[in-house]
This record gives C-alpha cells, structure tokens and sequence, in this order.
C-alpha cells in the first residue's frame, strides 16, 4: 500500500502548495472562503458518521474507543489554543506584526494537526479513500486561510515557503508514520486508534466551521445549500461501498 499511495501523498502536497501560493496573488472574499469551507466541513462530518464511526467501532472495545474520540476532541481545543482557528479559515490579520512570534507557534500546531490528519490514511489507497479527499478539501480553503497570513506578516518570503513547504509534508509525514508504525509487531491495531484520534478531530472542525458559517448565527439559503450539497456528496461513498 505504500507505493500505490505515493501518487496520492504528492498531490496532496501540490494542493497545499498551489493553494497557499495562489493565496499571494489571488484574494477571495470571506463569503467565498466561508462557501468553501462550509462545503468541506458538511462532507468531512458525512464521511465521519457515514463511513469513519462504523470503521472505528468494528473494532476493539467501544468504551475505550469513544475516549479516544473524546481525546482527539480536546487535543484539537489545545491545538487552537495556538493555532487561533486557522483550521477553520481564521487569520487574524490585526496580529501580524507580530511576525515570527506569531506564525511559529501557529504554524507548528498546524502541522500537528495536519499530520494527525494523515495517520488513518495508510489503510487504503488514497484516490479509493473518501478521507483522502476530505482532507483535500479541507486543505484548500485553509490553505488560502494561512497563505493570506503569511502574506500579511513581516517576514521574508523565504521564511514564508520554508513554512507552506512544511504544512504541506505534514499530512504525508502522518501518512508515512502510520505505515511504519503499523509494520511493528503488536502495533496492528495502530491505524483503528488513529482512525478514533481523527474522528475527534474532525467532529471538532466540521462542527466549528458549520456553527461559524452563518453571520450573527443566521444561514442565508446559498449556505444551507452548500452544506447540503456537502452532506449529499459525503454520504454518497457509504451508500454506493
């Protein structure tokens, strides 16, 4: 399974990189990059309930497996804590000039989270796996999300790719370690655990950024259909498997 999914690892990294780069050139209007992410957070909560929980509960104890849940949960909350929301299209442009002290620790929690993100994805081929493209289509308007930042901040574009380059390989890197991790004697279980991890995670994001959808908590139709059309297309996979 590892190199069938090498395809997948490498265009996963060139969305992230055109995403972000395009970000430096191309501005979208917050309405546009709330569509978009409504669109991945309606699929990626389909996917999780459709096709992630029945996978996560066939195996192992329930119990056990909810606390992890919970656990992936309240790992995201610490994430935030230093990502301040870019996960869910956040800037906070009005803090840039804090430059380096600003970016690095986001940057880092970021990639924390994107790497968790890869860990359940060594199971299966990716273009086979609806959480391959879920994660895509998250990265997307994050990746417009965090361009935008760096291109606010007052620091050098080299230090600005050196950081795109690293949210980009955090995914595969979480991809590449599950793999390894579930070579190891007695670690078979491994990619279950993560699945559990991850279904916490995205439980915490799509919910956030659907809740956050609407301004002042109001939906007008054009987002309700988004995150419909999202639902529709997350379930799809489940229905059709």
């Amino acid at each position: 399974m590892f190199v069938e999914n090498l395809p997948g690892m490498l265009l996963l990294m060139i969305i992230i990189m055109v995403s972000t780069l395009l970000s430096w050139v191309i501005s979208l209007k917050k309405n546009q990059l709330r569509l978009q992410l409504s669109f991945s957070a309606a699929f990626l909560l389909a996917i999780t309930f459709s096709i992630i929980l029945p996978e996560v509960f066939d195996h192992g104890s329930s119990q056990i497996l909810s606390i992890i849940i919970l656990g992936g949960f309240f790992l995201q909350i610490i994430l935030e804590a230093f990502s301040h929301g870019i996960e869910h299209g956040h800037t906070h442009l009005h803090d840039s000039k804090k430059g380096i002290a600003y970016i690095i620790p986001l940057s880092l929690s970021l990639c924390i989270h994107s790497f968790l993100e890869g860990l359940p994805l060594s199971e299966k081929e990716a273009f086979a796996n609806p959480i391959f493209w879920g994660i895509i289509l998250h990265n997307i308007p994050v990746s417009f999300a965090y361009g935008s930042l760096i291109k606010g901040l007052q620091i050098s574009k080299r230090t600005g790719i050196l950081l795109i380059t690293a949210f980009a390989v955090s995914t595969p890197l979480g991809w590449l370690s599950s793999f390894f991790i579930s070579q190891i004697d007695g670690l078979q279980d491994f990619h279950h655990l993560a699945l559990a991890v991850t279904v916490g995670i995205f439980l915490h994001i799509s919910t956030t950024i659907i809740f956050e959808a609407g301004e002042n908590h109001k939906y007008n139709l054009q987002k309700i259909l988004t995150i419909l059309f999202g639902f529709v297309l997350g379930l799809l996979p489940g229905l059709l498997a």
